[in-house]
């Protein structure tokens, strides 16, 4: 779910860490997938394994997430969350009463926020330092078939639901709200929920793309190739050949990693292929951080891949 302060405010600010943060799944809280700090690695020489127990990817279409600060890589277990070095020594782990089916571990400066339940929700804020839990408490969750929803505190601000079936999470920028459903890529005015443009596909998997400031990259999906997209007017700006991919891209300040089952491809922001990883399938959004890129493979084991 993206969100915002207010209407017309968004905070991009880094992170603690800054280039060595990726703070939670979609990267911040607008789902924007796309970290500014650093860019493209080289062709990856070095695949190692950090862990070998998240839940990746037996949830099929529900996508965990990973975050990471510094040394430290938080994932969620079957029911609990974990801490590990990117050396691959366990930190600590937390177990739950509870599924952790629906959440992703989220960080602020010394806290670490993780959803957790199925039916009744519950929020744990956790050291992430020590593991320890600071305190427990209720969190509201609204989702639609074909339906897009602006809420603020005082309640619905607008409402669209005209979209078709499954939709992915939106997409949070300026001016603008960019949310897939099957068929296509709708990007609504953030105030009014007003249509901007539409761009129609054929992939029939709701699947979120990654957003910069000037780019809108979405996933192959069933398609052979990824795209390119101008986040002010949608008009398609390059194509280039990634193989299915059912994952929401990674952005970087020079590029974009499209990743899933068929690997990991780098592009440069100019379309250009810069080099494909096809050794392991990706599950879930691919973290890029300087330390190098973290993501869960078919195993379910967490992995590091360095140029």
């Amino acid at each position: 779910m993206g969100t915002a302060d207010t209407i017309g405010d968004r905070d991009s600010s880094p992170q603690p860490g800054g280039a060595a943060c990726w703070p939670q799944d979609g990267f911040d809280s607008k789902n924007t997938a796309y970290n500014p700090a650093i860019g493209l690695i080289e062709s990856p020489t070095e695949d190692r394994q950090i862990a070998s127990n998240s839940v990746f990817p037996d949830w099929g279409s529900i996508e965990p997430g990973i975050a990471v600060v510094n040394d430290r890589v938080y994932f969620p277990l079957d029911a609990g969350i974990a801490a590990y070095s990117t050396a691959g020594r366990e930190l600590w782990s937390l177990s739950f009463d509870y599924p952790t089916m629906f959440s992703t571990p989220a960080l602020s400066r010394d806290v670490l926020y993780v959803t957790a339940g199925t039916g009744l929700y519950g929020t744990q804020a956790v050291a992430n330092d020590s593991g320890d839990v600071l305190w427990t408490g209720d969190v509201v969750y609204g989702s639609g078939s074909g339906t897009v929803v602006a809420v603020t505190a005082d309640g619905s601000r607008w409402k669209r639901d005209d979209l078709n079936g499954a939709t992915s999470k939106p997409v949070v920028t300026d001016e603008l709200v960019v949310v897939a459903d099957s068929t296509a890529l709708y990007a609504m005015d953030r105030a009014t929920g007003e249509p901007q443009w539409l761009y129609t596909h054929d992939d029939r998997y709701a699947i979120a793309p990654a957003v910069t400031d000037d780019h809108v990259y979405f996933p192959a999906g069933n398609r052979s190739h990824s795209l390119c997209l101008a986040l002010e007017t949608g008009a398609e700006q390059w194509r280039v050949e990634t193989g299915g991919l059912h994952n929401q891209p990674t952005a970087v300040a020079d590029g974009v990693y499209f990743t899933g089952h068929s690997g990991i491809t780098a592009v440069d922001a100019d379309g250009t292929r810069q080099w494909g990883y096809t050794a392991q399938s990706a599950y879930g959004t691919l973290v890029a951080v300087k330390q190098g890129l973290v993501f869960a493979d078919s195993d379910g084991a967490i992995r590091l891949l360095q140029a």
